[in-house]
């Protein structure tokens, strides 16, 4: 769950990084790794038509192709059970995460520049967005453990770290910058190691 205190893409923004990065992630590649079939169509509005990689159609276990895909674009349409988007919709739903978190960390990784691209820091501390961004976090760790044992062990855990978080955050001020990035990379630390020692245990 790597992540950045001073991330958190606007909606404007990640449509830039979606049109920015897509050539570095060829979706040609992607479905030839992750799909058990993947052939050409040979012409038309869609390039290629492969068995659908989402484990939620037919238990991962569909037989005949029914997700297509347009190499040129990037973008897919499972005509099976509806699933559709473009690679980095592919990529997130592989790495079970949001497309948000996803591409926050492709373009920290890239130095992608947004404005030219986006701002390089924060020049002032955003508190309550900084508090949003955890929370995204928190649920997305819950989420994890939907329909296994440990849902309510793990509901309990994560509502903890909620007001953990809320009381941590009340002593803050706007300029403290540091103390933001502490307190922030601390909470990823221990998500972290919760997620990789519940895994094991719950799934």
């Amino acid at each position: 769950m790597q992540s950045s205190w001073e991330d958190g893409l606007t909606f404007e923004e990640a449509k830039k990084a979606r049109k920015i990065l897509a050539p570095k992630y060829p979706i040609l590649d992607l479905f030839k790794r992750h799909s058990r079939e993947v052939v050409p169509t040979g012409g038309g509005t869609w390039s290629h038509k492969c068995i659908c990689i989402n484990q939620e159609h037919k238990q991962g276990n569909e037989r005949s192709p029914s997700c297509n895909f347009n190499e040129e674009t990037q973008e897919f349409h499972c005509f099976g059970c509806q699933w559709f988007g473009d690679v980095f919709d592919v990529m997130a739903k592989l790495a079970n995460r949001s497309v948000l978190g996803l591409l926050e960390e492709l373009v920290g990784k890239g130095g992608v520049d947004l404005e030219g691209s986006m701002p390089v820091a924060i020049p002032k501390l955003d508190l309550a967005r900084i508090n949003q961004k955890l929370s995204v976090m928190l649920r997305e760790h819950l989420d994890l453990f939907k329909n296994t044992d440990c849902y309510e062990e793990e509901f309990v855990w994560t509502e903890g770290e909620f007001r953990k978080i809320d009381e941590r955050m009340a002593w803050l001020e706007p300029t403290d910058v540091q103390k933001a990035k502490v307190l922030f990379d601390g909470i990823c630390m221990d998500l972290e190691r919760r997620k990789n020692s519940k895994i094991e245990e719950c799934l």
